[in-house]
């Protein structure tokens, strides 16, 4: 009896986590319209996992956005649209789309005795 509890219990907890749907925060900001950013300038820090649900970039929802003044680019080690292979030297560009300048904020590891004295 106890078997057949738990797998009715988990078969009714998988059918509802089927129903729930987890939203990117950019389609919540689309969503509401990006209140939140307008008349801000807006940069973005991004890496080629930030996407919406169907996939379209971060970068290209927020510079299509006319609510929005996306001014600057900044990505890690494989570039804002995923284009420097790992290892490579990530210099300043500019995104072929947006035509904004993008930036790595990647920096020279800090010495274990640097990160943790905090000097």
């Amino acid at each position: 009896m106890k078997r057949l509890v738990a797998l009715v219990s988990l078969f009714l907890l998988g059918a509802s986590m089927l129903r729930s749907q987890v939203v990117p925060g950019i389609e919540v900001l689309e969503s509401y319209g990006f209140e939140e950013l307008a008349g801000k300038r807006v940069g973005l820090v991004t890496n080629p996992s930030g996407v919406d649900r169907c996939l379209r970039s971060t970068i290209d929802i927020l510079f299509d956005a006319p609510e929005v003044n996306l001014v600057a680019l900044f990505g890690p080690e494989h570039g804002v649209r995923g284009d420097v292979y790992a290892g490579d030297h990530v210099a300043d560009g500019t995104d072929p789309r947006t035509a904004f300048r993008s930036s790595p904020f990647t920096a020279p590891p800090a010495s274990p005795r640097r990160r943790c004295s905090g000097g």
